[in-house]
């Protein structure tokens, strides 16, 4: 197996280490005003707040519980194979956050003390599905045209779909069968592995910098007013939880973990994914021991990733990566390599910072000295150290729904009430459904084995 992971660190307190910041939001600020005695901001303070905040979180919610027509799950039988090879993980982590949402205790069965309305519409299952075209027709009828749906005309409505096949202007001409309905759904919040909204009003009303991601940006306008990113995921299974303590920090045997595939990615991300490799940092006797290289089998993949102090991150296709999940469920604190992750695609970024749990380095400061980059994480103190690892298992709770203690529910709840509304100019007009959009992925006709729409 490959990802993007981390290598284990020798501890040893130093002067400290500079860290990039990404902006911390309204809440984490309000966060920030917790001190401990000595008037300093401790983690554990500020993380005693965001835990309050979310226990106590009331906001009700409803799921359009007596549609069959919008709840009915397709099963695994009916996928198209290559589409559910390549999209499978995505998919599934939709299911497991529905399966918890459908479990809470702030789900009413009672529309009328919703706040929020979250159908239970499984979209990747469906368009991963053989035939998606009746599936979804009759599933998003039911839903536009139902009276709640209609009387607050799709606002306070969320729709989950992180498989990235969905909600994307440069894939309107293959996704036929949606590209009808998302002008219906224009107020909809959609969750999903990216945010949309917050990207295009960085690159159009922040003056941001995205370098070689800026022209594939040009095709992928907002198709919705206001989105919100839960990031990249996978199935509970194929990882378990490795809590992240202070203790198996220090036990943790590799200093850096980080594999990958010899294929190439776009963007110019290639030459950041090799790096690691092309330094040749394992044959350096004076690197730390760690887990670098092309690939492992998946039961030493599994040992080495929870076994590891730090894990890279580092951009991909995109700015995300599916490693930023998988680091932070090995308990292994993050090094992050990818500039605008903290805007494309942040994990439930009202709860949690990715520069309190993580280390975010800056892609040329660390491909201009590799080994010295990533050797000063041993500069850390034990204070920094501790003050990510407590961020860290916090991150845990919020992120996954298996934690023995999630905190996932109100956390995507209170996300989804404060997704990012897309700035003027930044949805794309009616008429823009009705043409023929060529500006199309390969890989999507790669994976839809060639065919038009899907």
């Amino acid at each position: 197996m490959d990802d993007d992971d981390d290598d284990d660190a020798h501890h040893t307190k130093s002067k400290g280490f500079a860290f990039e910041s990404s902006p911390k939001t309204k809440s984490q600020s309000t966060i920030s005003n917790a001190s401990d005695t000595k008037g300093t901001p401790s983690a554990l303070s500020m993380i005693q707040i965001a835990v309050e905040e979310l226990e106590t979180l009331s906001l009700r919610f409803f799921m359009y519980d007596n549609e069959p027509n919008i709840t009915t799950i397709k099963t695994t039988s009916n996928a198209h194979f290559k589409k559910w090879k390549s999209y499978h993980s995505e998919v599934e982590n939709d299911e497991q956050m529905f399966a918890a949402l459908k479990k809470s205790t702030l789900r009413t069965h009672n529309p009328d003390e919703a706040e929020l309305f979250v159908p239970h519409v499984p979209l990747g299952r469906i368009f991963i599905s053989k035939d998606p075209y009746n599936h979804i027709h009759t599933v998003m009828d039911t839903l536009v045209n139902h009276e709640i749906f209609k009387k607050h005309q799709g606002n306070k409505h969320v729709l989950i779909s992180t498989s990235f096949l969905l909600f994307r202007e440069d894939y309107l001409s293959n996704c036929g069968p949606m590209r009808r309905w998302y002008p219906a759904i224009v107020n909809v919040t959609a969750v999903l592995c990216w945010d949309p909204s917050a990207i295009y009003n960085d690159v159009n009303h922040a003056g941001g910098i995205w370098n070689e991601f800026l022209e594939p940006l040009k095709a992928m306008r907002p198709l919705n007013k206001r989105s919100a990113s839960v990031g990249f995921g996978r199935k509970n299974d194929l990882m378990e939880i490795s809590l992240a303590t202070i203790e198996k920090f220090h036990d943790s045997s590799n200093f850096i973990f980080y594999h990958s595939t010899t294929s190439k990615s776009v963007w110019n991300s290639t030459i950041f994914r090799h790096a690691p490799m092309n330094a040749n940092l394992t044959q350096n006797v004076k690197f730390p021991k760690s887990s670098i290289g092309w690939g492992l089998e998946k039961s030493e993949w599994l040992y080495n990733y929870k076994n590891s102090k730090f894990c890279l991150v580092i951009r991909g296709d995109n700015p995300s990566s599916h490693s930023l999940a998988s680091s932070i469920r090995a308990g292994c604190i993050p090094v992050i390599i990818s500039d605008k992750l903290h805007v494309w695609g942040p994990i439930l970024k009202s709860s949690i910072n990715m520069s309190d749990y993580g280390v975010i380095l800056n892609e040329q400061d660390f491909m201009n000295d590799i080994e010295g980059t990533l050797m000063r994480l041993n500069e850390m103190s034990e204070a920094e150290v501790e003050a990510k690892i407590q961020y860290l298992a916090f991150a845990q709770r919020v992120i996954f729904t298996d934690h023995p203690n999630s905190l996932f529910v109100p956390a995507f709840l209170k996300e989804a009430l404060h997704a990012t509304e897309v700035k003027s100019g930044g949805l794309i007009g009616r008429d823009d459904y009705k043409m023929k959009d060529t500006r199309c992925v390969s890989h999507f006709l790669e994976v839809t084995g060639g065919r038009e729409n899907i």
